[in-house]
């Protein structure tokens, strides 16, 4: 068994490539977290891993897509997808998702928003059908990424709030939600200026994938 220590800025692509050059080393995987990947050695065998994101589906959806693969003698894994969220419990709200699929539960898909399609064989399987199917799926992970711009736009606004010592009824819910933060501008600029630099990557990321099919 090897671990390996691996963060993906771009979680689809990125990690699909990262796999299937493990594999052309003789390395089935095991299990993929968000940094770290768990492999074990097969020098006899040869393989394919395809990524797709599938935050879009209820658990449900899910099952049967995943039976439907497994039918056709593909191995399944899930990795994680940690973007766009907000938490109660066991329970996540993703306002950027469409009916049954804007509520995740754990289990269920609290992150399963990774699939990983292993194939018997070095040959590569379509994911997709054609542009059109792929074309959906690029914006349906595109609205994750403007959520994140948006939350990364609010604590940015958040922090200059603090700087200035400006308190108003409409957003003091927000800072005094998040005790240790308060009166401090530091923390909700950082990360609001992270979340708003990766925010932008990925819609920019996103954006050129389209345009190639275009």
């Amino acid at each position: 068994m090897a671990t390996k220590f691996k963060f993906f800025l771009n979680p689809i692509e990125g990690r699909e490539k990262y796999l299937n050059d493990m594999a052309a080393q003789g390395y089935q995987l095991v299990k993929s977290g968000s940094i770290l990947q768990r492999f074990q050695k097969k020098v006899d065998s040869k393989r394919h891993y395809t990524v797709q994101y599938i935050g879009h589906m209820t658990d449900r959806e899910r099952h049967s897509y995943c039976n439907f693969l497994q039918g056709m003698g593909y191995q399944t894994y899930f990795a994680p997808l940690n973007i766009g969220k907000a938490s109660f419990g066991n329970i996540r709200l993703r306002p950027y998702n469409q009916g049954r699929a804007m509520i995740a539960t754990n289990p269920g898909m609290i992150n399963q928003e990774i699939l990983i399609i292993e194939t018997p064989s070095s040959k590569e399987i379509p994911a997709f059908s054609d542009k059109a199917d792929k074309k959906a799926d690029l914006k349906r992970r595109l609205r994750p990424a403007i959520y994140l711009l948006l939350v990364s736009l609010l604590m940015l606004l958040i922090g200059i709030f603090q700087h200035f010592d400006i308190s108003q009824p409409g957003w003091s819910w927000a800072i005094w939600s998040y005790r240790p933060f308060e009166h401090t501008a530091w923390p909700w600029l950082g990360l609001g200026s992270m979340f708003f630099v990766y925010a932008i990557w990925c819609i920019a990321k996103i954006r050129s994938l389209m345009n190639h099919l275009d």
